[in-house]
């Protein structure tokens, strides 16, 4: 961790190397979306780049930058295959091979919560642009169905979701859409 003794020797230095570029812990766990002792987590663990001032300690910009792009990345990543999937005709995944193509595993549980909102980004995306959730084709292997999660995010950004009977009504009304969707020509 860089350290500067007081404000001015950081800010000074900071003239010099934009890369230095501050966040404070509590608006980096917002941006993120995490806990701010999810941020000091990341920190400790070399994820996030932490710069001391004084006694207090900010997390610098560029390691923020990094950490959104890779985000983006496993978002764009986990989506094109789900799509490719899709267009081969296969409309349902387990988690395995849908967490395996961006190098996680379902026996982690923060990679289970990283995939998580991966595939809620992809719903809203998805259904914002087409009109329904392609993360309705990831399925639990022992059950075939979606998680429970999946489903509360249906509940939420689709209001036709309501007018089924039943959730597996739903899902299957989900995967017609896709299948139609990503139809050979």
């Amino acid at each position: 961790m860089t350290t500067f003794s007081d404000a001015r020797s950081y800010i000074l230095a900071a003239f010099a190397d934009s890369g230095l570029a501050i966040v404070p812990f509590q608006l980096v766990a917002d941006a993120l979306d995490v806990s701010r002792a999810a941020v000091e987590g990341q920190v400790r663990a070399n994820k996030l780049e932490a710069i001391k001032i004084g006694r207090t300690r900010y997390v610098t910009l560029r390691s923020i930058r990094r950490q959104l792009e890779d985000w983006e990345n496993e978002v764009a990543t986990v989506r094109a295959f789900l799509e490719r999937a899709a267009k081969d005709g296969t409309l349902t995944l387990a988690y395995d091979p849908v967490m395996g193509v961006i190098g996680r595993k379902t026996s982690t549980p923060n990679d289970r919560t990283v995939i998580g909102k991966i595939l809620g980004q992809i719903s809203r995306e998805s259904y914002k642009q087409h009109g329904f959730l392609l993360s309705s084709m990831v399925v639990q292997k022992q059950t075939g169905e979606p998680s429970d999660a999946f489903y509360g995010l249906a509940g939420d950004i689709d209001p036709s979701a309501d007018d089924y009977d039943t959730w597996k009504e739903y899902h299957n009304a989900q995967l017609a859409l896709i299948a139609a969707h990503y139809k050979p020509e």
